[in-house]
């Protein structure tokens, strides 16, 4: 009789332990999803076309002191090849041709200031505020292309702005585009 009160005991702590086990697999899997969503932005991981990436900032002031900003940033779509040039030329004629292997590539981008440490000075936003990647890890030259609307604002804390961010860049090549974060780190995007 006492065999089988310690078998159904044995049994009752193994059932048991197969529960902690699923408990703790949980645990790990939800951990891993928390790390993952925390990488997004990294170069492995860009910021997907359509999603909004909270962002630290500088607000430059006029030399006195610099403020911390959030800003969130959001690629909406991205145009690339001879119809972007087609574009480009239909609004400035003397827009010259990509060179030869490469092609203008034109990202849709809206920037909100959501919060800062003052109310009294904007943040400059610009196209130049972004750097294309190459997949070979190389950054690509400043393009200078009439493109509108450009993204070029001074925006106040609550207040947003949208615009086109030109690259010219290999042809077919899945470029990244780079936004560098108040304490330079850089924050990537995937451009399809």
């Amino acid at each position: 009789m006492y065999k089988w009160l310690i078998y159904l005991s044995m049994f009752l702590l193994l059932a048991g332990c197969g529960d902690d086990v699923k408990n703790v697999s949980k645990t790990k899997v939800n951990n891993e999803q928390k790390a993952s969503e925390s990488d997004i932005g990294r170069r492995a991981n860009p910021v997907p076309v359509g999603e909004t990436k909270a962002i630290s900032d500088w607000i430059y002031s006029n030399g006195k002191e610099d403020y911390s900003a959030v800003v969130n940033v959001t690629i909406h779509e991205m145009k690339r090849g001879k119809s972007v040039y087609q574009e480009a030329l239909s609004q400035n004629q003397y827009n010259k041709a990509p060179m030869d292997g490469y092609e203008y590539i034109a990202l849709k981008v809206s920037v909100e200031l959501v919060e800062a440490e003052t109310e009294d000075y904007a943040l400059f936003v610009s196209e130049g505020d972004f750097q294309f990647i190459s997949t070979e890890g190389s950054s690509y030259e400043f393009t200078s292309l009439v493109y509108e609307p450009e993204l070029r604002a001074e925006i106040y804390t609550g207040g947003s702005t949208s615009g086109y961010v030109i690259g010219q860049v290999k042809i077919g090549d899945d470029v990244l585009v780079v936004y560098e974060d108040a304490e330079w780190n850089n924050v990537f995007f995937a451009t399809k």
